[in-house]
């Protein structure tokens, strides 16, 4: 048993630091050097409060990161982001000039560059010939160009563009130095996708283990995390990580028969992440644990009330001023084909196994949330963005794999 522990929270651990490395690349190092300041520039504001709705709503992530994780010690590595650094002379691993040189004369020989700036000279001379119809202030223009030393800039590309940048403001230097503030805060938001995506793999485990054996449940995990990858065409949103791992973590508790105050507190936290995903995990208490008594009722009503309420908090009292970054309702999930062709590919193997919902009576209680769930997001949410079915993958992920065992005999050899 205790093998088996080890080697499930190996396993996590594994796939959390995958799934938040590729989210890395694409996400914070998303246009390279641009992306890390996209989120940097972002992050300032939602601190300050200034950030465009509803993402401004959603501030757990952003003071995680800025008084915790940007603190962590822990490095990601991109390469696209490592290239740049050194050829902007920004590396101090004592290859890095040898690389560069290497690099250089490899991909671009120095009998080429001589070639190419000859023609090149020989271009902008009969450009400035035919523009000024004067030889002499060709001369003299060609002359000053000389003085500039543009010449150098191709026989040593990687000097330039570290004297180029280094000419900036330090705010876009900022970006090469590895205790910069902006680097903290790219390496703190990887961090915190990190920890959060363990969770929500160990969690996920619980979940899963259920419904099923041990062995159906460890490979759920795979399942989830390829569908989770796939997910990241549109993840450009901090918080969702933190989100579905709550989800995951209440439906648990709620299949677990927790007490009802613990599915209680984790939906007050989803409020500070997102309120809608609270809001369904109050429905889904509420299907699973509704009866014909009053006391059931109020603790329904009571687990729906902090969302309605922080929802009207972060809109109209506590962020009046944000705004919507895009249109409130998505007319144009009707007319994109991806807004068709993610979602069937995101949910074509568990629709397979569908029919499954009926033999199990948690599913039979609680299912009826998909259509609210759905509902919403195909009106107001980016159909194509399949981060937002998350959680609902997570849910039907179950009848997936009830599905997959009753298809396959394990027993043939």
């Amino acid at each position: 048993m205790r093998k088996k522990t080890l080697f499930l929270l190996l396993t996590v651990f594994v796939i959390a630091y995958v799934v938040t490395a590729v989210n890395f690349w694409l996400v914070e190092n998303m246009y390279a050097i641009a992306g890390r300041f996209m989120v940097y520039y972002n992050h300032l504001k939602f601190i300050r409060g200034e950030g465009p709705a509803p993402n401004q709503y959603r501030v757990a992530p952003y003071f995680l990161v800025e008084y915790v994780f940007k603190y962590s010690p822990v490095r990601w590595y991109c390469n696209t982001y490592r290239h740049l650094k050194r050829w902007c002379g920004y590396d101090e691993s004592p290859l890095a000039n040898l690389d560069n040189e290497l690099n250089l004369e490899s991909h671009f020989p120095t009998r080429e560059r001589e070639k190419f700036v000859k023609s090149l000279e020989s271009f902008i001379r009969e450009r400035m010939t035919e523009l000024t119809k004067n030889p002499i202030v060709t001369g003299l223009v060609m002359n000053f160009a000389n003085q500039i030393g543009w010449k150098e800039w191709f026989y040593d590309p990687f000097t330039f563009a570290h004297s180029l940048v280094e000419s900036l403001p330090y705010e876009v230097r900022q970006v090469f130095y590895s205790d910069s503030e902006l680097t903290k805060l790219i390496n703190g938001y990887a961090t915190m996708k990190f920890v959060f995506a363990f969770l929500l793999f160990f969690v996920l485990y619980l979940w899963l283990r259920s419904f099923e054996n041990e062995m159906l449940a460890y490979f759920g995990l795979f399942c989830f995390a390829v569908f989770l990858i796939f997910s990241y065409a549109d993840f450009t949103q901090q918080e969702f990580m933190i989100s579905v791992f709550l989800f995951v973590f209440s439906m648990w508790l709620i299949r677990r028969n927790k007490p009802w105050w613990s599915i209680f507190l984790t939906i007050v936290a989803m409020c500070f992440v997102r309120t809608d995903h609270a809001l369904f995990v109050a429905l889904l208490y509420g299907l699973a644990r509704f009866e014909k008594r009053l006391s059931s009722l109020i603790r329904i009503l009571l687990h729906s009330a902090p969302p309605i309420l922080m929802t009207y908090l972060w809109s109209k009292v506590i962020f009046p001023s944000s705004e919507y970054y895009t249109a409130f309702f998505r007319i144009d999930n009707f007319t994109d084909p991806w807004s068709l062709v993610y979602p069937a590919i995101f949910f074509a193997l568990i629709l397979v196994f569908i029919n499954h919902m009926k033999s199990d009576e948690f599913f039979r209680r609680t299912w009826l949330w998909l259509i609210p769930f759905f509902i919403l997001n195909a009106t107001v949410g980016v159909l194509r963005e399949i981060r937002l079915f998350l959680p609902a993958f997570a849910y039907l992920l179950p009848v997936f794999l009830k599905g997959v065992r009753s298809l396959y005999n394990t027993t043939e050899k």
